[in-house]
C-alpha cells in the first residue's frame, strides 16, 4: 500500500507504507510497493503521425525519491526504489484483467532501480523507444525492502515526487557504411 501525504508546505507526495504480493500468488512474496498508471498513447500516435517528421521517439519517465530517516533503517538495509515504463499494442482494460503476466508482452520496457540510504534523495529516469504500434504505456515507480519476505515488510518513510513522463524526439541521421 502507498499513500499521498501533505508536507508542511502544502505539497502532496506519495509515501510508500508497507510491501505487498504484488503478483497476486498465494505463495509468493511480499516484493515491493508498486504504484502503477495507465497512460493512452493514442492521441500522441495521432499528433505524431500528423507531423510526418523524420525521427526516433522515445517515452521517458523520470521521478524524485527520497528516503527520510525511520526507525527501521536498520532492517531496510538493501532497499531500492525504481521507475518502470512498459509500452504495450492492446486496449488498457485488457492489461488489469491479464495482471501481472501481460508484462511479458510488452513491446518495449524501460526501468531503473536504486538503493537509497537513509536521509538521501535522487531524481532516476527510465526510457525506452516509442514502437510505432504501441497505444498505451503503464508506468510504474515502486520501492522494495531488497529480501524476500512471505509477510509485509514496513518500508519506512520512502517518498516520491515530481513524477514526469516525457517525449522526446531524435533526428534520423543518415547511416554511411564506410570499408577501410
Amino acid at each position: 500500500p502507498a499513500e499521498v501525504v501533505k508536507e508542511a508546505d502544502g505539497n502532496k507526495i506519495l509515501r510508500f507504507v508497507r510491501t505487498a504480493n504484488v503478483k497476486g500468488d498465494p505463495d509468493g512474496f511480499a516484493s515491493n510497493c508498486s504504484v502503477f498508471q495507465l497512460v493512452d498513447l493514442s492521441a500522441l500516435r495521432q499528433q505524431l503521425e500528423a507531423e510526418q517528421t523524420q525521427g526516433h521517439y522515445s517515452l521517458k519517465l523520470s521521478a524524485r525519491f527520497r528516503r527520510a530517516p525511520a526507525a527501521s533503517d536498520a532492517e531496510l538495509h538493501k532497499s531500492k526504489v525504481s521507475v518502470r515504463i512498459f509500452l504495450f499494442q492492446t486496449e488498457p482494460e485488457s492489461i488489469g484483467e491479464a495482471w501481472p503476466q501481460v508484462v511479458r508482452q510488452a513491446e518495449a520496457l524501460g526501468k531503473k532501480s536504486i538503493k537509497l540510504e537513509p536521509g538521501e534523495d535522487a531524481i532516476i529516469s527510465a526510457s525506452c523507444f516509442l514502437e510505432s504500434d504501441a497505444t498505451v504505456a503503464l508506468i510504474a515507480v515502486a520501492a522494495s525492502a531488497g529480501y524476500s519476505s512471505k509477510t509485509s515488510v514496513p518500508l519506512g518513510d520512502h517518498f516520491v515526487d515530481d513524477l514526469q513522463l516525457t517525449v522526446i524526439k531524435q533526428p534520423k541521421l543518415p547511416v554511411e557504411v564506410v570499408s577501410r
